[in-house]
């Protein structure tokens, strides 16, 4: 009997609970940064920008991968100091277009904003705490852990099916 079912149900089920602990990590860093002080913020400048990469896939094609971002850059005072801010919330802020231009549109220049700031640095700040990339990071991580769950519970027969 091999024993390869096993091993990739225990690396699938191992990920999917790093991914579901990386999820409970980033909804609590929004709790946190959820309540943070706030203070009046101007938008000085909002566009997105389109990141190209390619590379070969596992076939050796030529592939192209885009993704979009919302630049968004801010003013902020805090205790008579002026910051510059650019997060608007704890994900790295890269994704589909669509979800960057909302971003855009929402947060044109010279619209008028509510500044998430860290009291213990005012350097660190997010405009949105509920941006934060914890609902990918659960789907994902549920997905492989069931996946590992049934990989693990039917792995001689999945070792008969595919010939592992």
């Amino acid at each position: 009997m091999s024993i390869l079912p096993y091993l990739v149900g225990a690396v699938m089920c191992v990920v999917g609970v790093g991914l579901g602990a990386g999820g409970f990590a980033s909804r609590r860093r929004a709790k946190a940064a959820a309540a943070w002080p706030t203070v009046p913020g101007k938008v000085s400048a909002a566009e997105v920008i389109v990141h190209k990469e390619s590379g070969v896939n596992s076939k050796g094609h030529r592939v192209a991968r885009v993704s979009y971002e919302a630049a968004v850059k801010y003013t902020y005072t805090v205790e008579g100091k002026l910051h510059h801010g650019k997060r608007v919330g704890l994900a790295d802020g890269t994704g589909g277009k669509a979800h960057a231009e909302k971003l855009v549109e929402l947060y044109g220049p010279s619209t008028e904003v509510q500044v998430h700031y860290n009291p213990a640095d005012p350097k660190d700040a997010i405009l949105d705490p509920r941006e934060n990339g914890s609902g990918r990071q659960f789907a994902i991580g549920g997905a492989l852990l069931a996946v590992g769950l049934v990989v693990l519970a039917y792995g001689p027969m999945l070792a008969g099916l595919f010939a592992f």
